[in-house]
């Protein structure tokens, strides 16, 4: 796997949250994490990182077109062309519990896929300048996953379970993945060659 599609995952993050997680209901989640992600400000950790590889968007082609673009380039480095945005619909604010929890089941696979390429990958991602900034971004991610599994798991008792089990689940990957981007040293000379 080429550098540039390690940081095209960083990018697909935030794809999948601000087109899932931010539209969740009910209204308590989405607050929740919007303020998260206010404080958070990681926009900009993405753009610096995926800067070198893609182009900026144009006036009026939309807020996150390019972002798309580089997801579905992730999917097909990866070999997981079945994965893609359309299967992630947005959950509307007269949505019932259940699927309330299947979007967060999709939520939680698609992450889940993505963190498994980054931690598929140590001896590419040791190579990045841009350490730290990813560090920042899972180790944010991972504290909006478990607030949002708290808060959803309060509004929907019923699904309680199953959520907190998806957690646990993905919890160890974010671990590893984070503890390999503080704790690996590069074993790639120079990006640029990468």
């Amino acid at each position: 796997m080429r550098l540039p599609i390690l940081k095209f995952a960083i990018a697909a993050l935030l794809v999948c949250s601000d087109t899932v997680l931010a539209k969740i209901t009910p209204a308590q989640v989405r607050a929740e994490i919007g303020g998260l992600e206010k404080k958070m400000n990681l926009m900009g950790y993405a753009a610096a990182d995926a800067a070198p590889t893609a182009p900026f968007p144009e006036p009026g082609k939309g807020k996150y077109e390019w972002f798309f673009k580089l997801f579905e380039e992730l999917i097909k480095a990866g070999n997981a062309s079945n994965l893609s945005m359309k299967d992630m619909s947005p959950v509307t604010a007269s949505a019932d519990a259940s699927t309330i929890f299947q979007a967060f089941e999709e939520f939680y696979r698609t992450y889940a896929r993505l963190l498994g390429q980054l931690d598929l990958n140590a001896d590419v991602r040791g190579a990045t300048s841009h350490g730290e900034n990813m560090v920042f971004c899972l180790t944010r991610y991972k504290t909006i996953i478990e607030t949002m599994t708290k808060t959803l798991s309060k509004a929907d008792e019923s699904h309680a379970a199953d959520m907190k089990k998806h957690a646990e689940k993905i919890s160890p990957i974010f671990e590893r993945v984070i503890d390999g981007f503080t704790h690996r040293r590069p074993t790639v000379p120079k990006i640029g060659k990468v």
